[in-house]
């Protein structure tokens, strides 16, 4: 009944998008290159996409294994399951709302450096966890750091491309990072499957998040390299 009800909010949803008006665009398209080779060629957007890949590359692969330190250590129940997932994305719905600014006040950079910096911490909760605390603690500061990292991101893409181009570098960007997912996520699978046979699935399971913690704590201190598009303090 649940699983029916959710697919049936999210046709619901993907329909309501037929009834938006789209703005006509009148500008013809520049004759230099395609969107696609430009945004490619873009400095400031190639670095960014690089950093993302590894980093979403890195916390991919923990992601099974967040599912199996609640159900398996923890015991957790549903309802602990389900605080933990809306305190995970309700905060981040809501710090993109609220504090949405702190890109403007500080410089896109700042924001998405401490964002990441930040976030590792998650699968180094999971992996220390004794009681569901701990993952709630864990959810509070992903959910936030992903909601600064949504919109730091997203304004640092809208600086560094033409309006025609856009569409381009969103496609590019978040194909790229679906990549970066999938492979790490594979990884993780073989990883964990090839560690179970020797070490069991309690040690299998620390090894890996310990992992993801490394490379996600390393990429992350990489994006004191990315550059700043936007003064502090001006829109």
């Amino acid at each position: 009944m649940l699983l029916a009800i959710a697919a049936l909010s999210g046709i619901i949803a993907d329909l309501s998008i037929m009834f938006y008006k789209e703005t006509p665009y009148t500008d013809a398209p520049s004759a230099r290159s395609s969107p696609v080779m430009s945004i490619i060629r873009n400095s400031y957007f190639k670095r960014l996409w690089v950093l993302e890949c590894m980093f979403f590359f890195a916390m991919s692969i923990a992601w099974p294994y967040f599912s199996v330190v609640m159900i398996r250590r923890l015991h957790a129940s549903k309802f602990e399951i389900a605080i933990q997932s809306m305190l995970l994305f309700s905060l981040g719905s809501i710090i993109q709302f609220f504090f949405g600014g702190l890109a403007d006040r500080f410089g896109r950079k700042p924001v998405l450096a401490a964002s990441r910096t930040a976030l590792p911490s998650y699968p180094l909760l999971f992996m220390l966890a004794t009681h569901m605390g701990f993952i709630y603690v864990a959810a509070v500061i992903a959910g936030i750091c992903n909601g600064l990292w949504m919109v730091a991101s997203t304004a640092y893409i809208l600086d560094i491309t033409r309006e025609e181009e856009r569409a381009s570098a969103f496609a590019v960007f978040n194909t790229a990072i679906g990549f970066a997912t999938f492979f790490g996520s594979l990884l993780e699978g073989l990883l964990g499957e090839f560690l179970t046979q020797f070490y069991g699935v309690e040690d299998a399971l620390i090894a890996v998040l310990l992992l993801s913690f490394t490379l996600k704590l390393a990429s992350s201190l990489l994006y004191v390299t990315t550059k700043e598009t936007r003064t502090p303090g001006r829109g």
